[in-house]
């Protein structure tokens, strides 16, 4: 039997310790994470990320970059707004 791993999108905005941790818990439920926040975040550097998408720190502009994301027809079977 083929089990396909779900496939998550974590958007964080803030550099944050508990944000950091969202990698490894969703690696650890079996989920194929991809994460959009600024590259030089904790988040991004987590060893548990799948695919990275260049952010920022703002919110705001990361929003946009997710449905400019979305709009390219990318899919998820979940997407996570992160915020300590």
């Amino acid at each position: 039997m083929l089990l396909i791993k779900p496939r998550v999108l974590c958007v964080a905005s803030p550099d944050w310790f508990g944000i950091s941790r969202i990698p490894r818990l969703l690696a650890q439920a079996g989920c194929h994470t991809t994460i959009l926040t600024d590259p030089r975040n904790m988040s991004a550097r987590s060893r548990w990320v799948d695919v990275r998408l260049p952010g920022t720190c703002d919110p705001a502009e990361n929003l946009e970059r997710l449905r400019l994301h979305l709009a390219t027809g990318a899919a998820y079977d979940w997407i996570m707004l992160a915020d300590d």
